[in-house]
């Protein structure tokens, strides 16, 4: 497997991606967060696989400014040796240029084969976990099925009790339809970070730069007249939408306007047909929130693994190339030190 580093124009001419974080319009968008962006392509008798890469300081990031990211597969029709081998290709190159790599992966189920095949691979060459963060999202096809109250019956008991407080009280849900509605949309959850201490990563700029790329929705709460919460989501794939934002202003907690709003996205996802609404991580760098992961659990999420890989050559850190024969051959990369202190416990 061949890698060639390619222009910006022509990454988007060969690269097509399904997942948003990865398409060049996005990385384009965001290439001021890195020094420089690496598009790779991966080929042998044809072109199989793309990636970008985002250089800072430090080492190389893929994602470099996003959630997660992966290689991408060219063709539709793609095997397991062909992205293992891009891999390994890859990391020949990271050890040339004696860079830090580091590989954040979506959970799972945006794309299972890739990721699966990517943490094996990743893994067989040395890359080891840096952070394993816990992500919560909402089974579409298990929690509505064909109507609202099949999710409703799947709650926990303070879930539906919770949730029964905020669809049978006096909340309204207002899809924003207007620039206006989205700024004040963005000035809620800008509000609801605030008091809770939690910085925004966007500003009202990005956010609005972002979402000129993306299909998206926009809501708020009202209560009584008054806008009290709101949410941002992209659709990130065909049959997955994320909550990129939500929050709600001080003072309006006991309504339960975030679980007004669950209950409301997932009927309005679910009867367009969505298969996921993805509530992200209730974790930092692996440490758990309880009282967040909680909270999602009642409203009926599901968890799964959203693993960050890294690899150091920068330091000249993992050596000793193991080279496996049999059925299927692989390589293994260890660090010394801890192959020491394995053999010290022996």
């Amino acid at each position: 497997m061949e890698i060639y580093e390619v222009s910006e124009d022509e990454y988007a001419r060969i690269v097509h991606p399904e997942a948003f974080y990865n398409k060049p319009e996005f990385l384009k968008l965001n290439e001021n967060r890195a020094s420089c962006v690496h598009y790779l392509i991966f080929k042998d008798s044809k072109n199989r696989f793309g990636v970008a890469i985002g250089e800072k300081d430090d080492g190389w990031y893929c994602p470099f400014s996003a959630p997660f990211s992966t290689f991408v597969n060219i063709k539709s029709k793609w095997d397991i040796y062909q992205l293992d081998e891009s891999i390994q290709a890859f990391d020949e190159y990271a050890k040339q240029q004696s860079k830090k790599v580091s590989f954040g992966l979506p959970p799972e189920f945006y794309c299972p084969r890739i990721v699966n095949v990517m943490q094996n691979s990743l893994f067989n060459v040395g890359y080891r976990p840096l952070s394993f963060d816990i992500n919560f999202q909402i089974d579409l096809k298990k929690t509505y099925r064909e109507k609202i109250e099949d999710y409703l019956n799947l709650l926990p008991y303070n879930g539906r009790k919770n949730m029964k407080i905020a669809v049978n009280g006096e909340l309204k849900l207002v899809h924003c339809n207007s620039r206006e509605d989205e700024i004040k949309a963005y000035e809620i959850i800008k509000e609801n970070r605030e008091s809770r201490g939690y910085p925004l990563n966007m500003s009202l700029g990005q956010v609005m730069a972002t979402i000129k790329l993306v299909k998206h929705d926009m809501f708020m709460v009202e209560c009584g007249g008054k806008q009290i919460a709101a949410a941002l989501i992209y659709h990130v794939t065909y049959n997955i939408a994320q909550v990129i934002y939500w929050g709600d202003i001080p003072g309006f907690s006991d309504y339960k306007p975030i679980n007004f709003l669950a209950y409301n996205l997932i009927q309005y996802y679910g009867e367009k047909g969505f298969e996921y609404l993805d509530i992200g991580i209730s974790t930092d760098h692996g440490i758990i929130n309880y009282g967040l992961s909680d909270f999602k659990i009642s409203i009926g999420c599901d968890t799964s693994a959203k693993v960050t890989f890294v690899k150091d050559y920068s330091k000249n850190s993992v050596v000793d190339v193991i080279s496996l024969n049999g059925a299927a051959e692989g390589t293994f990369l260890h660090n010394k030190n801890y192959l020491k202190r394995m053999e010290g416990k022996q």
